[in-house]
């Protein structure tokens, strides 16, 4: 513990973080990421219900640009992976909440972006 204060001290004076004290609070994010992982799949939680409502959201967004099947399911597994991500991100303790929409378009524009989603003249947006 004496050693855990001394490396902590360093850290909080400004100093570089001890590569033990990186190693364990990289470890423990690891493990909260591999937890939350596992709440989202366990369909008796409610992390797992907040991510099936996402889920749900993001494939109506996808399915309203028009893309072709292929490419439409691409780009949903990708929204998927990111608003997985999303869950994973929120704070120790914090209680999971649905996505607001403009995040659900967030997302789905990131994931068009990264699997280079042709959305044409007028980027999916129908006047």
């Amino acid at each position: 513990q004496q050693q855990q204060q001394q490396q902590g001290a360093g850290a909080a004076a400004g100093g570089v973080p001890s590569t033990r004290m990186v190693r364990d609070m990289i470890l423990h994010e690891v493990q909260r990421m591999e937890r939350v992982r596992a709440l989202i799949a366990d369909p008796h939680t409610p992390e797992f219900e907040v991510a099936q409502r996402a889920y749900v959201q993001l494939a109506q967004v996808v399915r309203d640009l028009g893309l072709g099947m292929a490419e439409a399911t691409g780009v949903l597994d990708m929204a998927r992976q990111v608003a997985d991500i999303m869950l994973m991100m929120r704070q120790e303790g914090e209680p999971p909440s649905d996505f607001l929409s403009y995040t659900v378009v967030a997302v789905v524009a990131v994931a068009c972006h990264l699997m280079k989603a042709g959305l044409g003249e007028d980027f999916g947006m129908r006047a």
